[in-house]
């Protein structure tokens, strides 16, 4: 996203069938939006209730059609690019001394978290499993949700897997296909509801830098957590098998355990069949837990970036300046989501960007479906 001063926004109501139904911008206000790795967009607005009634008068439509849970989708445009979508799935009428609509919208990808599926796959690509769980559940009887998978542009790990689904979330089960220990991939629902798998977002960034603190800091401010919650440092790997019959990995690191005592935390590995394979599962998931985390989550203004743009699943380095405390975030991170908040002329007031560590091993739990 090219982050700049004067940036054309559009908010266009459209009916879930992919019929363009108005062009609300003029009346939208309070306008945020967010888009995030392997996760639905989301989209908030408020609207006048008066203007937006009288609005629907002037088009002869009933307000109630025009704006409606499940029925009714958005989708934001900038600068004459699409760049979310999704649903409505709420809208809140509030009338005190004013009278507003307070609207939300989650992207085209939480649509599969309320479809159930059954099926299995034998030595299968995982994004082709992806891929065919959305195809399948659209070709229900009644299921279709008008999600399209195109034939071409579809990304293949090259790693087969089997899996069992039973009235499985189809949902979840693609995000537990898309984080395993290898051959990870990344799924995206477009403005236009076209579903596809892609490799890993993001690229090395040397023309963009966050600053924290002193005189070249470019960053309007940062928060920087520090949190014991998810520190484990011996970890108990469970492989497939039942009873005495299950394979079953320990393993620690001594430095996090001098450095925080011994916290365990058992991970369930249920596809793993052979002791080696969850051997090295298992360190690569102490590899991850038992490191205290510092994660920042940066908040900057299209001000800031008015010739840099900054995309989901980039990475990008972070300098501190001036703060001893933190000098430990020098260094490279993923952006996992970001988060851009409108004033009523369209400049992108705040964007917050939440980063990830993407040297840290990212383990999937409970990788089998079984």
């Amino acid at each position: 996203m090219d982050f700049k001063h004067g940036s054309e926004y559009a908010f266009e109501l459209w009916h879930k069938n992919g019929q363009k139904l108005a062009d609300i911008t003029h009346l939208c206000k309070n306008r945020r939006y967010s888009t995030e790795r392997n996760e639905a967009d989301t989209i908030e607005f408020m609207v006048d209730l008066h203007k937006f009634e009288e609005y629907c008068a002037s088009i002869g439509t009933p307000p109630q059609s025009l704006l409606y849970p499940l029925q009714t989708d958005v989708r934001v445009k900038r600068n004459g690019v699409y760049i979310v979508g999704g649903q409505v799935t709420s809208t809140t009428i509030k009338i005190d001394q004013e009278a507003d609509i307070e609207v939300r919208v989650t992207g085209y990808l939480n649509m599969l978290k309320d479809r159930l599926v059954t099926n299995e796959y034998r030595q299968t690509d995982a994004a082709e499993i992806a891929l065919d769980l959305v195809r399948r559940i659209q070709a229900d009887t009644a299921g279709d949700m008008g999600i399209e998978v195109p034939r071409d542009g579809q990304y293949m790990t090259g790693k087969l897997r089997d899996r069992t689904y039973k009235r499985a979330d189809v949902k979840d089960k693609i995000l537990k296909l898309t984080n395993l220990i290898d051959g990870n991939f990344d799924v995206r629902v477009t403005p236009d509801k076209k579903f596809y798998t892609l490799p890993t977002f993001g690229s090395p960034r040397v023309d963009v830098e966050f600053v924290i603190g002193g005189p070249e800091g470019n960053v309007k401010s940062a928060t920087i957590e520090r949190s014991a919650t998810s520190v484990y440092n011996k970890i108990w790997g469970l492989g497939s098998g039942f009873g005495d019959d299950q394979i079953v990995s320990v393993q620690s690191d001594p430095l996090s355990i001098n450095a925080y005592y011994t916290r365990e935390k058992v991970v369930t590995f249920n596809s793993v069949k052979e002791q080696s394979t969850l051997n090295q599962n298992t360190a690569a998931a102490v590899a991850k837990y038992s490191t205290m985390l510092e994660i920042p989550k940066i908040t900057v203004t299209g001000r800031e970036f008015d010739t840099n743009y900054i995309k989901v699943g980039d990475y990008i380095p972070v300098r501190t300046s001036g703060h001893s405390m933190i000098e430990g975030l020098n260094k490279v991170y993923q952006v996992q989501k970001i988060e851009v908040h409108l004033d009523d002329n369209g400049f992108e007031e705040q964007i917050e960007v939440y980063l990830d560590d993407f040297t840290v091993p990212q383990i999937q739990e409970d990788q089998d479906d079984d």
